[in-house]
């Protein structure tokens, strides 16, 4: 018997979606709503098909998303690259369905069509990371930017994230032209400011070959998801250093973080910024944080990995810097509130600490490996 997928949530819950479930395995099972709206689809087979490879580099997290027997609450969000019918993002969650675990992939126009899914009601509302989210998606879909009268639903992100708010709620997203080399040394010398930055190194290298590589992109966004990712990285950096490029390809500029690691759960070679979910569960803020960000304001990312090596790549522009006009703006001004606003979002000497238990835990069971294997040798 085929059973509709609002199964998966609450009578209360928003309206449903256009939705696709998929079994444990990948398998789609049904569909409601999608199959009309993407006429290059004539069954489940094939439109199972057009959806995973839209989905690109994060198909891989996907499979690993359906088959999770975690009980956790947790979701994803992803970008569909290329032409689905009307749609271009996928929100997934897990659900239990006659017994069975399943995934139900609900389909919309754009990342901010998920808003209700992360709303008051849902298990995803509890963590304050998530919750800014939801308020980011829920004003960027059409709620009320008023900060002369807060409600009690934009509170928490305006007085935690204003100049992140401030730029999703604009147009444009935040978008202003801005010196890449400039932005990226400020990043630096105000990072290494923070005392839990006091014993890293950050060398950057610029080899743009430009004297002023200027882009047009949403800086208070991408500040906050540059910092998320090298929080990420300086925790996970065996010997304290991220090393970060500003690179020409064309008219493309690319911001890359590389960092030589203990060891890592996965291998990637040009994969989303969603293989990162596999890190530790301590990470997941910070690379929601960037994955959500990265997804509003259309920049792509790639992973690679070369033994223990980590790089993440954010690809800016694929057209020729704009020309500048006699606006003032100074973008790079919103750099150091930006990124304090996101360092306070991570508590990172939370996350140090955990990273230092961890590895605490894998020296302790690898020196029981050892002593297992001598005790096994002497007998």
């Amino acid at each position: 018997m085929r059973r509709s997928p609002s199964t998966a949530r609450t009578p209360d819950s928003p309206p449903t979606l256009p939705s696709l479930v998929f079994s444990p395995d990948a398998r789609l099972c049904e569909e409601r709503g999608v199959l009309s709206s993407v006429p290059e689809t004539s069954d489940l087979e094939s439109l199972r098909h057009a959806f995973l490879l839209l989905l690109s580099r994060d198909r891989e997290d996907f499979y690993r998303f359906c088959a999770s027997t975690d009980e956790r609450p947790d979701y994803r969000t992803y970008d569909l690259r290329g032409k689905f019918g009307p749609f271009r993002a996928a929100f997934c969650e897990r659900a239990t369905i006659l017994g069975t675990r399943m995934t139900v992939v609900f389909l919309g126009r754009s990342l901010t069509d998920f808003f209700p899914y992360m709303g008051p009601k849902s298990v995803y509302y509890a963590s304050t990371v998530n919750r800014i989210l939801f308020e980011l998606l829920y004003l960027k879909h059409g709620g009320s930017p008023d900060f002369s009268a807060l409600s009690p639903e934009v509170f928490l992100l305006v007085s935690r994230t204003p100049r992140l708010a401030q730029a999703i709620f604009s147009e444009r997203c935040g978008t202003r032209c801005c010196d890449l080399a400039e932005l990226l040394r400020t990043m630096i010398a105000q990072l290494l400011r923070n005392p839990d930055f006091a014993s890293v190194k950050l060398p950057f290298e610029d080899i743009t070959g430009e004297t002023d590589p200027i882009s047009d992109i949403p800086v208070e966004a991408l500040v906050c998801a540059l910092t998320s990712m090298i929080t990420v990285f300086r925790c996970l950096a065996s010997d304290n250093t991220v090393h970060i490029r500003l690179i020409r390809c064309g008219n493309v500029r690319e911001i890359e973080f590389t960092a030589d690691t203990r060891s890592l759960p996965f291998s990637a070679n040009g994969d989303g910024l969603s293989v990162l979910f596999r890190l530790s569960d301590d990470f997941r803020d910070a690379v929601r944080i960037a994955v959500v960000l990265m997804e509003l304001t259309h920049l792509p990312t790639a992973v690679y990995t070369n033994g223990t090596m980590l790089t993440l790549v954010f690809r800016i522009g694929a057209e020729p810097p704009p020309l500048l006009d006699f606006k003032y703006s100074d973008p790079i001004a919103a750099v150091p509130s930006t990124l304090g606003e996101t360092l306070g979002l991570l508590d990172l000497p939370g996350l140090l600490a955990a990273c230092e238990q961890n590895e605490g835990e894998e020296q302790d069971l690898r020196s029981g490996a050892v002593r297992g294997q001598q005790e096994h040798h002497e007998e």
